[in-house]
């Protein structure tokens, strides 16, 4: 039987020669399609995973009326909550800056860089490649970079303590390399180019410490156990209230 079906086979190749072809082309594309689809989902389910701290940290988001959400907060709000907040054992608040222009023997590169608070690296522990944890962020002007941004400026060479003159907001200015970390494998949204030190509250305008203005992303770390429903009612009034007293306004009419 397997011979006359190898003979029905033959036949059928010498009258319809493309069809094998056909099939085999479009087996090899389906399974591809699969794989390459498997291997995508995997990568965007994973961000974020390799963190320990995953369980217990939160992002504070303004939920409105109308359905719209704003996923980023006051600065203010975030240094009193976790002043009068006992259950937030930690805050995490990075800002926007301006971009830099690096001109390191004769290659030129422009890159967004982000202000961060020191604790970092206590929310996202990436590995270091060069520098010391406890030395990332002691000077406003000290940066640290990505390894990936690093290999496109210094190449394989050890830049931490190099000061690196560049230009901000369209003037000259010198920072220093304090630290480089290591993005690969560990998936993320948040992987900055370039970190700087967020400045002192002390240091910002009034503008800037309004409870309006929603400029900052903020992360908290919950103490673990900590009941996520109960702290949510607890910090809905503790926005509110604070909200409505910047305001001027009373917290029934706010």
């Amino acid at each position: 039987m397997i011979h006359s079906w190898f003979q029905i086979f033959i036949r059928h190749l010498k009258k319809n020669p493309l069809y094998p072809i056909i099939n085999t082309l479009g087996l090899t594309l389906g399974i591809t399609c699969f794989i390459l689809v498997t291997l995508f989902v995997s990568h965007e389910t994973s961000y974020e995973k390799w963190n320990p701290n995953l369980e217990n940290i939160y992002r504070p988001i303004r939920l409105f009326d109308n359905g719209e959400v704003w996923n980023t907060a006051p600065y203010i709000m975030v240094t009193k909550a976790q002043e009068e907040l006992p259950e937030i054992e930690d805050a995490l608040i990075l800002g926007w800056d301006g971009s830099l222009l690096f001109n390191n023997e004769g290659k030129k590169l422009v890159k967004g860089m982000r202000r961060t608070t020191s604790n970092f690296f206590d929310f996202y522990p990436y590995p270091l490649k060069y520098g010391n944890k406890e030395q990332l962020f002691v000077n406003e002007n000290d940066l640290v970079l990505s390894d990936e941004f690093a290999f496109e400026l210094f190449g394989d060479s050890n830049p931490v303590g190099q000061v690196v003159h560049t230009t901000y907001q369209n003037k000259a200015k010198s920072f220093t390399i304090t630290g480089v970390y290591i993005t690969k494998d560990y998936p993320s949204d948040v992987q900055p180019p370039i970190l700087r030190l967020i400045k002192k509250q002390s240091e910002f305008t009034e503008g800037q410490l309004q409870w309006g203005n929603f400029n900052y992303d903020a992360l908290f770390k919950m103490h673990p156990n900590t009941d996520i429903a109960a702290f949510i009612k607890k910090f809905d009034e503790f926005y509110d209230t604070n909200t409505a007293k910047s305001w001027s306004t009373p917290l029934e009419e706010y």
